[in-house]
């Protein structure tokens, strides 16, 4: 709990600290995203909430990186031979590289599709 929380003011700063950067230049961005993400095999569905940040390298070429922290958990409960017993699952940290390209439909309105990595943590507590 204190590591999430540090992370957390961490992420903050940073996010705060170039928010002049982000005002001088056209081509970073930063923003905030909350998705959520269904895992067929396990029947779950998690929510996430993050931060993005990126750079436009081209009008329809950007490289960004999106860190997120799992807002929602699945919970249940089974009686066994061991007695009562609780089993919880939560989508920890999620982060991943990417390359956004981006194509200008009318005015602001645009298309986008992202191609990259991503890696995540599910934590598991029983």
């Amino acid at each position: 709990m204190i590591k999430q929380r540090i992370c957390i003011l961490i992420l903050s700063d940073l996010a705060s600290a170039h928010i002049s950067d982000v005002v001088a230049s056209d081509d970073i961005y930063v923003g905030g995203y909350v998705s959520h993400q269904n895992i067929d095999v396990l029947n779950r569905d998690f929510n996430l909430a993050g931060l993005v940040a990126g750079y436009s390298v081209h009008d329809f070429l950007s490289v960004e990186t999106r860190v997120g922290k799992g807002i929602s958990e699945y919970n249940t409960s089974y009686n066994s031979d061991a007695g009562y017993n609780s089993y919880q699952e939560e989508l920890g940290w999620q982060a991943s590289d990417n390359l956004k390209f981006d194509y200008r439909i009318y005015g602001s309105l645009s298309a986008y599709g992202l191609l990259g990595y991503s890696t995540a943590n599910l934590m598991l507590r029983a």
